[in-house]
């Protein structure tokens, strides 16, 4: 079995990887097109870079962290590498993507339960690695998948003060990565109830006419007829596409 800064150095780097190539995706692509049919495909196209990069992980049984630093995961039959692909990369991708596409109040809901309970799981498990080892995430130490390196020759050579303090970053880095659902849970919790202050109507040009809600970055639209109305600029977008506008000029508060 490997140790607990392998195991951590082999995710971190995974992490890396995946962070340049989503920075170089937001670099190139985000900007191809304003129109929300491009969003949404560059939305799924974002969503998709984990699977494709850790399809390494089916068909060699070792993600490309694990290929540059030597190490795999012992006894890691075909029948568990679709496991672990489905349940630690394929399953929380749809979760996520349920809980921010569909708009139906229940099934939000029970995801956001399972996904909190995951998260309470993860936390557990990870206090457990700190202290006995094992596999640093819930999914693998329950199919009991353990990483091992593959060349043992330079075991017992490293500095034990470096060890540790690399093992305390990636600690307290992981730690503040699991609490930050947490965190997030208790803001939605006390800021779900916050109220739009009363002066704040339609009369005043600040709601948006298409969704009803506070315009954000709003845009202040002319009708053939000579209407004027406010949008949100996404908003204005998904309208334009149903009725044509003369003009569309940034709305400004202080005409109000």
């Amino acid at each position: 079995m490997a140790s607990r800064v392998t195991e951590l150095d082999a995710s971190t780097l995974d992490t890396d990887f995946l962070n340049v190539i989503i920075t170089n995706l937001e670099l190139y692509l985000s900007d191809v097109s304003d129109s929300p049919v491009w969003t949404t495909v560059y939305k799924y196209i974002k969503r998709s870079v984990p699977l494709l990069y850790y399809v390494p992980l089916v068909v060699k049984g070792s993600s490309p962290g694990q290929q540059l630093l030597g190490c795999r995961f012992g006894n890691f039959t075909v029948r568990n590498r679709l496991f672990l692909y489905l349940l630690e990369h394929l399953a929380p991708l749809v979760l996520t993507a349920i809980k921010e596409d569909v708009h139906a109040p229940q099934i939000t809901t029970s995801v956001e339960r399972i996904l909190t309970i995951t998260a309470c799981l993860q936390l557990v498990n990870y206090l457990v690695f700190l202290s006995s080892g094992g596999s640093s995430t819930f999914v693998r130490r329950f199919m009991g998948i353990n990483t091992e390196v593959k060349n043992n020759a330079l075991q017992g050579r490293l500095n034990n003060a470096n060890v540790n303090r690399e093992l305390l970053g990636h600690c307290l880095a992981n730690i503040f990565m699991v609490m930050k659902p947490f965190t997030e849970l208790v803001k939605t919790y006390f800021l779900r109830n916050t109220l739009v202050p009363r002066n704040v109507t339609t009369n005043n040009g600040v709601v948006c006419c298409h969704c009803s809600d506070l315009a954000v970055v709003a845009l202040e639209a002319q009708k053939e007829n000579g209407e004027t109305v406010v949008f949100c600029n996404y908003c204005y977008y998904v309208a334009k596409q149903k009725q044509r506008f003369i003009s569309v000029t940034t709305f400004s508060l202080a005409k109000n």
